[in-house]
């Protein structure tokens, strides 16, 4: 049996949006705007037993669709640096969130966009007290002639992604 290895090398775009606005009311607005405290839709995604079920619970963690995203999961890479290293790293997390709808969508056209599926952003303290956020651009993961279905979809989510992170930033 043999076993073929393809290596493609792609370039993303990733967006750095800055604010006075301190670490922890971005958070808290970050919490609030992707339903942090729940309902948590793995717990739709994967404990669902129809496709009904699946978009009440969908409509359920996104407030009846008026949030874009669902919260996925937060990890504080500052509380474990700061023990391992003995003192105070500035906050930062990585926010993992998303929509099965929209990946539903994608992972149609191409089964690929599973890989950057659901989206991340790293939040982070500024030494001035305000807080940036890091996060590639959608339509920059797939340079090699996305279908034009594909790349307005990306395109849609660049947005979807800009005014969220912009309203928890102001």
């Amino acid at each position: 049996m043999s076993i073929a290895r393809v290596v493609k090398s792609y370039t993303t775009k990733r967006i750095i949006l800055s604010s006075p606005k301190p670490f922890s009311r971005v958070i808290a607005a970050l919490d609030k705007e992707i339903n942090k405290d729940g309902p948590h839709i793995k717990d739709v995604m994967y404990g669902v037993k129809s496709k009904e079920d699946f978009d009440k619970g969908v409509s359920a963690v996104t407030d009846n669709g008026t949030k874009p995203f669902a919260y996925f999961t937060a990890d504080y890479h500052s509380k474990w640096l700061s023990v391992y290293f003995g003192r105070k790293i500035q906050d930062m997390a990585l926010y993992t969130f998303g929509n099965p709808m929209y990946a539903k969508d994608l992972m149609t056209i191409d089964p690929v966009t599973g890989m950057e599926l659901p989206p991340r952003v790293l939040v982070q303290s500024t030494e001035d007290g305000g807080t940036r956020i890091h996060y590639e651009l959608p339509s920059s993961w797939y340079i090699e002639n996305p279908s034009p279905e594909l790349k307005a979809e990306l395109e849609d989510l660049d947005g979807k992604l800009d005014r969220t992170m912009k309203k928890i930033l102001s």
